[in-house]
């Protein structure tokens, strides 16, 4: 697998046709890593859900984006966390919204003030239509640090009196002004709490210095260094999209051309957010996320070819119950 890993990402699930893999019983000749995994791997890290379960109890979910003109894009992330089992979401705007505003197709939606969202919060889902304005870098850099600060410190011996973890979903323009601004880079790099970054072929460019064609020849290359420089989970979107913490590595088989949509992006962040809420490790998120993001299209007795990103969360929702069924 490690010397095939090409049949899985970009061009290669178009040339190679139908691939079968016998291991023949030898683990000598089955490599750990890179890998992809069955289907059933997936499903069995579903976050459990239990009668005695109560909303509190599959965490709170805050969409930190949505500039004037990019709304829409928080409202996709949020959205696709309240489908795949958020127990509560809210959305905090670059530009406050009227007081009476709701969704009124999700008015379990949320609208709260940074400051108050961050509170709130169990998980962070920043960048989605952030924009990269000097309001957007001081929203990152105030999430950043509240990360930091939310982390359980131990010095001395002496326990901190904070106690929360608060995960991070870093997409889109967070990953643009990481890029471009070295005080957010170095704020990152020093956060103790768990991150995944979801970058594009374009935004790994931006983030490692190289060009958009060297990225896509070396993605697990480039998908570790940022991994291991950021102490956090990369997910490194495309055909065969890779999912790695530095250490472990998955290239994901499921998906196709319906996920190539403007908004899909933003549906894939807040399903890592939302199964970030509900207990999995920053891994498992990412990976269950990104597997039931192609899986909504191709598990249908028909391939979906084209799609939107409503549509795509609305599947997800489908799938994940017929999963857990």
């Amino acid at each position: 697998m490690q010397r095939n890993k090409g049949f899985f990402a970009i061009n290669g699930p178009d040339v190679c046709g139908t691939v079968l893999v016998e291991p023949l019983d030898c683990k000598a000749l089955w490599p750990h890593n890179p890998c992809t995994q069955p289907h059933h791997h997936f499903k069995s890290r579903l976050p459990a859900r239990h009668h005695a379960h109560h909303k509190g109890s599959f965490g709170s979910v805050l969409v930190a984006g949505g500039a004037p003109g990019m709304v829409g894009a928080a409202i996709l992330a949020a959205r696709t966390a309240v489908l795949t089992g958020a127990g509560r979401v809210a959305v905090a705007p670059l530009q406050a919204f009227a007081p009476d505003w709701f969704d009124p197709h999700f008015p379990e939606l949320m609208h709260k003030p940074l400051h108050q969202g961050l509170a709130f919060a169990s998980v962070l889902a920043v960048g989605t239509g952030l924009g990269t304005c000097a309001q957007a870098q001081a929203v990152l850099a105030e999430c950043l640090q509240h990360a930091t600060e939310c982390f359980p410190k131990n010095t001395a011996g002496n326990s901190s009196t904070n106690t929360r973890i608060q995960p991070m979903v870093l997409d889109a323009d967070a990953l643009n002004l990481i890029a471009t601004h070295p005080h957010l880079r170095q704020k990152l790099a020093a956060c103790p709490a768990p991150v995944v970054l979801t970058p594009h072929p374009l935004e790994a460019a931006r983030l490692t210095g190289l060009t958009t064609q060297r990225v896509r020849e070396q993605r697990i290359a480039v998908a570790t260094d940022l991994a291991n420089e950021f102490n956090a989970v990369v997910v490194l979107k495309g055909a065969g999209t890779v999912v790695t913490n530095g250490h472990t590595t998955l290239i994901n088989h499921t998906g196709g051309p319906a996920l190539a949509t403007a908004g899909s992006g933003d549906v894939l962040t807040g399903a890592i957010a939302s199964f970030l809420a509900q207990g999995l490790d920053a891994l498992n998120a990412a990976g269950v996320a990104v597997w039931l993001h192609g899986y909504c299209i191709s598990a249908q007795s028909q391939p979906i070819l084209v799609s939107h990103a409503s549509e795509l969360a609305q599947r997800m929702k489908r799938e994940l119950e017929v999963c857990r069924g």
